[in-house]
C-alpha cells in the first residue's frame, strides 16, 4: 500500500514500515505475524483525512488483582470525527500501571491507554494493511495477565508521532458527586459499559457485564434499574446504569 505524506509530498510504501506483532493483552510476540507501525497508520490517516479531528478523553479507575490489591487503570476513549462534528470511528482502551519484576511501576499507562484507542479508531476506518488481516486478533483480554506481559504489551502501545506527542488530552468534565442529570449529558455508552462497581455483590464488574448477565428477553436489567433508581454514591454508576439499561431512558 502507498500513499502521499501530506507534510512532504513524498510517497510512503506501507511495506516498509511492518513491525513485528506483540498482543496487545497477553504481550506474546508472534514473530510470523507483522503489523503497521503507529506512527506511520496515524500519518495514513492525516495525509486521507486531514480534516478529521482525532478527540481523546482519559478517566482513571481502579482494577482488583488476584490478590485483592487495587492496580491504578486508566480507561481511554477516543473518537474521530468530521469538522462538522460527525461521528467516523469511537473506541475505547484499558491499561494498567504494572510493573516488572524488580523494576519500578510502569508510569506511561495514560499514554499507552490512548495510543491503543486511536490506533482502533483508525482500523475501523480501513487504514489498515493486507498483513494485519491474515489473522483477526483477539478483542477479549486474557483474565490474569501477568505484569511483565501486560508492560510488554503497553510499551508496545507507546509508539507515537510528534503531533499525538502534543495533542490536548480533554478532561472529563464530571465526577462522581456531579448531578446524573449533567453526566448523561456527556457521557456515551461506549463509557458507560465500563464503568466498574465498587462494592457489594458487583465489585470489579462492569456496568457492560452486568447488563449482559442480567438483562430479560425485552433487554432490561432489573438490577441495573434498581442501582439507577436508589444509588446515591457515586452518580457515575446511576448515570452508567441509565444509559446502558435501555428501558430506563
Amino acid at each position: 500500500m502507498e500513499f502521499i505524506n501530506l507534510y512532504t509530498k513524498q510517497t510512503i510504501n506501507t511495506d516498509d514500515y511492518l513491525v513485528t506483532f506483540v498482543d496487545e493483552f497477553t504481550g506474546e510476540v508472534k514473530e510470523n505475524r507483522r503489523v503497521l507501525d503507529k506512527r506511520i497508520r496515524k500519518l495514513w490517516f492525516r495525509s486521507q483525512m486531514p480534516e478529521a479531528v482525532i478527540l481523546t478523553d482519559v478517566q482513571e479507575v481502579s482494577r482488583q488483582t488476584p490478590d485483592a490489591m487495587p492496580v491504578p487503570t486508566m480507561l481511554a476513549h477516543a473518537r474521530i470525527v468530521t469538522a462538522g462534528n460527525a461521528v467516523l470511528a469511537e473506541n475505547w482502551s484499558l491499561r494498567q500501571s504494572v510493573s516488572m519484576e524488580g523494576e519500578s511501576p510502569f508510569g506511561y499507562y495514560t499514554e499507552a491507554a490512548i495510543n491503543a484507542a486511536v490506533d482502533r479508531c483508525l482500523i475501523d476506518l480501513g487504514f489498515v494493511v493486507a498483513e494485519e488481516l491474515e489473522k483477526a486478533p483477539s478483542v477479549n483480554p486474557t483474565p490474569d495477565v501477568l505484569p511483565q506481559q501486560q508492560a510488554i504489551a503497553d510499551i508496545e502501545q507507546l509508539i507515537e508521532s510528534d503531533e499525538e506527542a502534543n495533542a490536548p488530552v480533554a478532561a472529563l468534565s464530571y465526577d462522581r458527586t456531579t448531578p446524573v442529570d449533567e453526566i448523561l449529558k456527556v457521557m456515551d455508552a461506549a463509557t458507560a459499559r465500563t464503568v466498574v462497581f465498587e462494592n457489594g455483590r458487583y465489585r470489579g464488574k462492569t456496568v457492560g457485564e452486568v447488563y449482559e448477565s442480567t438483562k430479560d428477553a425485552n433487554g432490561f436489567s432489573g438490577k441495573l434499574g434498581w442501582f439507577a433508581d436508589n444509588y446515591r454514591t457515586n452518580n457515575i454508576l446511576v448515570a452508567a446504569c441509565i444509559i446502558v439499561n435501555p428501558n430506563n431512558r
